[in-house]
């Protein structure tokens, strides 16, 4: 791969870097793209750029090389689930259908996921 020059098109004007990024490269990590523009490899009209600048049509952005990402992300694998907190879970159902799970949920219980969760 090698560095691109993209041309801003007009239905572009005024979007973020970082939302023209997601269009333009869907494949690209957020993290990826903070860590090119943070060492000057995105570059818009030949300054460096951050992901909240707004871009104007016709501008120019550098896109650097990127490692294209693998086919399949890697998945963490599942702990399996021990069939007493199944059956716990399962008695804290209120209601439930196709599109929604009700829960009478204890208090202390994480209700987001988090690290450590």
């Amino acid at each position: 791969m090698s560095v691109k020059l993209q041309t801003v098109s007009d239905d572009e004007d005024g979007l973020r870097l970082d939302r023209w990024f997601k269009i333009h490269y869907p494949g690209l990590p957020f993290g990826k793209l903070q860590q090119i523009l943070r060492t000057g490899q995105v570059r818009v009209d030949g300054k460096r750029a951050k992901t909240a600048d707004r871009l104007s049509a016709g501008a120019t952005v550098r896109v650097p090389p990127l490692d294209a990402p693998s086919e399949t992300p890697a998945k963490k694998p599942e702990a399996p689930v021990r069939p007493e907190d199944a059956a716990a879970l399962r008695a804290m159902i209120i209601y439930e259908d196709d599109d929604v799970i009700v829960l009478n949920k204890v208090p202390g219980l994480a209700v987001q996921g988090g690290s450590g969760t």
